[in-house]
């Protein structure tokens, strides 16, 4: 399959549609066996054949024409809705250029590399990271990790939690495995070890906030709070791992809606049968005076989405994300498109 132009659709400011071209039928013949798949998946019920090819069409047009992916389709609950409203969402391809836009360039690279996020906001991470990326480091690893017990490994530069890998207690990893596996560099993180109140939604992986914030001149905002819960065992707890993602009240920290990113609803925990709907997030009102905090200390990164999670001692931040994306979308079955370039026009009065 090929996508036209892809790299200059997400560098590029938003824009209301574009074309997703493929070019063989081949290449149509395989789209549309995905997109059945899909709806497979989803276990839609009631439907014929012919209602199924027919929402199969509609998913590869909606692919096509505007760049929504087979994903997007079911999470967003398209196949409900018409296509007025199918727009009012911004795609996931189309959510760099807006987020790009509200941030500073100059910053990127304090985002993009882990090592730096956690040297310009090591006050709120209260635990240890170390940057291993030459032989030199050679002893501060063995010092961490001889006196670290349990411990986390990540990619200097990655997202979605690729590469993401928790040594257990008692497990021998060596200090030449983890440089070829990361490509000669690499993070040592100690372990998080979250609150009960939340790893008993899933104690596999911290399950963490994620809080956009948008920094004005006069005013920071802070708008569609989630919480994201691991599922079946998986150590991470984003949506793109198959984690739950939940929409929470700004005002009291309630859970009001939880679903995955296929759009599949959960009042309680499928695996561990927990009671997600009308959970009250503890300590809410300090988890949203830290992202306000935040988002203070690169003020010119005017849009970022905060990860937090919740240890026996408070809040601590997990990372910053100039790009996060738009998740609320799925959580709030509402499209963000208005809202966004609503704050674009804001920002864009502020800097005259």
């Amino acid at each position: 399959m090929k996508i036209a132009s892809m790299s200059s659709f997400m560098m590029s400011s938003p824009v209301r549609h574009c074309v997703f071209a493929m070019k063989s039928i081949k290449d149509r013949k395989r789209l549309e066996k995905l997109a059945r798949n899909k709806i497979e998946e989803r276990g839609l019920k009631g439907l014929s054949e012919a209602d199924k090819d027919r929402m199969a069409k509609d998913m590869l047009y909606m692919y096509r024409r505007y760049g929504y992916s087979f994903d997007e389709y079911m999470g967003h609950h398209f196949y409900r809705k018409k296509m007025a409203e199918r727009r009012t969402y911004v795609a996931d391809w189309e959510h760099y250029g807006f987020a790009d836009k509200m941030n500073d360039p100059k910053n990127d690279k304090i985002f993009d590399n882990k090592f730096l996020t956690y040297q310009k906001f090591q006050p709120f991470y209260k635990r240890e990271v170390l940057l291993v990326d030459s032989e030199d480091d050679r002893p501060a690893f063995e010092d961490f990790t001889g006196r670290s017990g349990a411990y986390v490994v990540k990619p200097v530069k990655a997202a979605m939690g690729d590469g993401f890998r928790i040594v257990e207690e008692g497990e021998n990893v060596t200090f030449e495995e983890l440089m070829e596996s990361y490509g000669g560099s690499f993070l040592l993180e100690e372990l998080i070890v979250q609150d009960p109140e939340l790893a008993k939604l899933h104690p596999q992986s911290v399950n963490t906030l994620r809080i956009p914030t948008i920094r004005f001149d006069d005013e920071t905002i802070v708008f569609y709070p989630r919480l994201r819960i691991g599922q079946h065992g998986v150590r991470v707890d984003n949506a793109g791992a198959g984690g739950l993602v939940c929409n929470i009240d700004l005002e009291s920290g309630r859970i009001l809606s939880a679903s995955d990113k296929a759009g599949n609803v959960a009042e309680k925990h499928p695996d561990t049968g927990e009671q997600i709907i009308g959970m009250t997030i503890p300590r809410w009102d300090e988890a949203v005076a830290m992202v306000k905090e935040l988002a203070e200390v690169v003020p010119s990164s005017r849009y970022i989405s905060w990860d937090l999670a919740l240890t026996k001692d408070g809040w601590v931040m997990v990372e910053g994300n100039r790009r996060g994306q738009f998740g609320w979308q799925y959580s709030q079955q509402k499209g963000g498109r208005a809202e966004i370039e609503g704050y674009l026009k804001r920002l864009k009065k502020q800097s005259r």
